[in-house]
């Protein structure tokens, strides 16, 4: 996949070796694991600070269970919190008017980004959903503009551009429909416990591929 280039290797290897080391089970990740990683780094969620909370997790686990959970999807809720404690950490330390300038803005450049790809683009189901989407961007704004900074702004960004996604591939005729469907299984052959979210997060990453679909992301 598009994702595996060279420069999001060591991002990657970095979180893998450090939760594989700390729960001392496995050798590789499965499909799940991988798509978190791969979300957080969309996020910009730095290493050191995923690093913090995935351990504060297993400390947590360590206490109250026999057996530690073995995916990084137990581990979201830590990672959250550091990164959330990050964030009000940075607000106290800047202006409120700066930050919201700057997080104003690049909602702002997604907007006018989603914009000149409407313009362009054809196919009138897809212009209807980035509709959708850069209405629920302004929206979004707005509300920056009138309360200040927006705590669950980047899940509110990815399920925008996921329910973009998701209508698009409701929408492709059944060949193509099961060309993804069997492009994904390969991906995931290999790997044991798949759960059918991952999967599909699976078929909408090769959707944006094959379509040439923009990510929705600050």
């Amino acid at each position: 996949m598009g994702w595996l280039k060279k420069e999001n290797l060591n991002y990657f290897s970095i979180i893998e070796q450090f939760f594989l080391d700390h729960i001392k089970v496995g050798s590789f990740l499965s499909a799940r694991d991988i798509q978190i990683i791969k979300e957080w780094q969309k996020k910009r969620y730095p290493v050191d600070l995923v690093c913090k909370g995935i351990k504060k997790g297993i400390e947590h686990f360590s206490k109250t269970k026999s057996d530690l959970p073995l995916s990084l999807f137990y581990y979201r809720k830590w990672v959250a919190e550091e990164i959330k404690s990050s964030l009000i950490k940075k607000v106290g330390e800047r202006s409120k008017e700066k930050k919201d300038e700057n997080i104003t803005k690049r909602i702002e450049e997604l907007i006018s980004k989603l914009a000149i790809y409407t313009k362009k683009e054809k196919r009138e189901d897809i212009k209807k959903e980035l509709g959708e989407a850069i209405i629920k961007l302004n929206k979004i704004k707005e509300y920056i503009s009138k309360k200040g900074i927006y705590y669950n702004l980047f899940n509110e960004i990815e399920e925008i551009d996921k329910a973009f996604l998701n209508e698009i591939i409701k929408n492709i005729n059944e060949n193509e429909k099961k060309e993804i469907d069997k492009e994904a299984k390969k991906i995931t052959e290999r790997l044991n416990n798949i759960s059918s979210e991952s999967f599909l997060d699976i078929k909408l990453e090769l959707l944006r591929e094959r379509w040439n679909l923009p990510r929705i992301s600050i």
